[in-house]
């Protein structure tokens, strides 16, 4: 079958942390054909025959602190992520691990995170050029993915390090007359631990929100037009757009450049805009809800057609 290519999508606030690791259009995609598969994520480069990809499926989202930047690694299974966009991407599982993370290939990956335009595309590629029913493992396990509950987990546990919260213990009591008692402090423990945990991934939520309100910042100290640097990359770096594939209600095509502008538009509104857009469309949510939380919430809520006749500029 003849190679195809797949291009990343960019958040912005992804854009100039991987832009300072050499990471844009044209040195971010994967190609799927010639009995091949590779990945190419700016320094970093998975590549691998066909007949060795045993699994793919859609996944996300993802924890922002777990994939902002260049490539990630799992230390708990030696997963690989490549990520430009916190909403989703595709998993594909290896037979044999493949190197990447480093020029020696030593470490090598049972697994790859890619937050490409098109997911399902690629899914549907990788299942069309195997012969064989694609599994999620050759064990039937499943490497890491930065959208797991076991990330969400680990963000908590270390909340509540940095906090100094601790594990609440009752040390067990053989006299069965006191059993309701010890019921009660167990009880009365777990609320404590939950109501510090909920403190502490408020914390750690405000801090993303400043992460992304610094980025925004320096964008527009630096009046950094990010669509023009875009458009002076060479012309194969979008060759595979999502845009060639959209269809809005008419039929017609909808622009890759469009709609990324419609996105960095939402990603850039206040928290106060952000709620009044949700009150428009009449999406549910509370009055003390986070710019960030209300950001996937619309994105959840919002298709892509809409999403470039609400929020793409005119003209």
């Amino acid at each position: 079958m003849p190679a195809r290519r797949f291009s990343f999508h960019f958040s912005p606030i992804y854009r100039l942390p991987a832009r300072a690791l050499g990471i844009h259009r044209s040195t971010a995609y994967v190609k799927v054909g010639d009995g091949m598969f590779e990945a190419r994520f700016g320094p970093w480069q998975v590549k691998t025959p066909l007949a060795n990809v045993v699994g793919a499926s859609v996944t996300g989202p993802y924890l922002v602190p777990k994939t902002i930047g260049g490539a990630h690694l799992s230390f708990a299974d030696r997963g690989l992520t490549f990520a430009t966009n916190a909403r989703r991407g595709a998993c594909i599982t290896f037979r044999q691990p493949v190197p990447g993370i480093e020029p020696l290939g030593l470490l090598r990956h049972p697994g790859l995170t890619v937050t490409v335009d098109d997911p399902e595309g690629l899914v549907a590629a990788l299942e069309g050029s195997s012969g064989d029913v694609l599994t999620p493992g050759t064990d039937g396990s499943k490497p890491e993915d930065p959208s797991s509950s076991e990330h969400v987990e680990d963000l908590i546990a270390e909340a509540g390090r940095l906090d100094g919260l601790t594990e609440p213990s009752v040390e067990p009591d053989d006299d069965e007359d006191d059993g309701e008692q010890d019921d009660e402090l167990v009880a009365e423990d777990e609320d404590g631990l939950a109501a510090a945990l909920d403190d502490a991934l408020d914390e750690v939520q405000d801090d993303v929100e400043d992460l992304v309100d610094d980025v925004v910042e320096q964008l527009e100290v630096e009046d950094l037009d990010v669509d023009e640097v875009d458009a002076a990359q060479p012309a194969g770096g979008t060759a595979a757009g999502r845009g060639a594939d959209i269809r809005d209600e008419d039929g017609n095509g909808i622009d890759d450049d469009v709609e990324q502008a419609a996105e960095d538009r939402l990603h850039t509104m206040t928290a106060r805009e952000l709620r009044e857009f949700a009150d428009e469309r009449g999406v549910r949510h509370t009055s003390s809800m986070k710019k960030a939380a209300l950001v996937a919430l619309l994105e959840e809520d919002l298709s892509r057609e809409e999403l470039v006749d609400e929020l793409a500029p005119e003209g």
